[in-house]
């Protein structure tokens, strides 16, 4: 019985100072793959790789910082935290941010591999009137502050 070679793909990450290197996985198949590296605080990068049969492919990447929005979500007329509410970001008309719901005393926080750039901010909840901001900034390592206030529905 003829054994096929077996791959590897070994994959190293640079975040800052401190590097690391990963063994991803054994076996692949070979041809076109795509690895993902990704790191909370940092963009996601995916890349792809062609695998070797029988041979170790490397994959070396930077990750870049991520971009942080976060703050308080409140009743416009109350003060008081609207509970519940989705807050999303976009970028170009795509949808950047898996979003993220307020927490009970109104924070948000959107931290999802944001990319530095200018994002359209919109947040939504039942009973309130939906309330949008356009260029608010993500900047790597750096947290934007967006207080956010709802309008409720009469």
């Amino acid at each position: 019985m003829r054994r096929t070679p077996t791959s590897l793909l070994r994959a190293s990450a640079v975040t800052g100072p401190a590097d690391a290197t990963y063994e991803i996985a054994r076996d692949l198949a070979a041809g076109a793959n795509s690895v993902c590296i990704s790191k909370n605080g940092y963009v996601r990068l995916v890349q792809a790789v062609n695998v070797v049969p029988g041979a170790t492919t490397y994959v070396n990447a930077f990750l870049q910082p991520s971009g942080l929005i976060a703050s308080y979500l409140r009743d416009a007329y109350t003060g008081q935290p609207v509970i519940g509410a989705e807050v999303r970001a976009y970028k170009d008309g795509v949808w950047w941010s898996k979003g993220t719901s307020t927490a009970p005393w109104g924070a948000y926080r959107l931290d999802r591999n944001l990319p530095p750039g200018s994002y359209d901010v919109i947040a939504l909840s039942p009973g309130y009137a939906d309330k949008s901001y356009s260029g608010v900034r993500a900047t790597p390592g750096i947290t934007t502050n967006l207080d956010i206030f709802l309008t409720p529905r009469y």
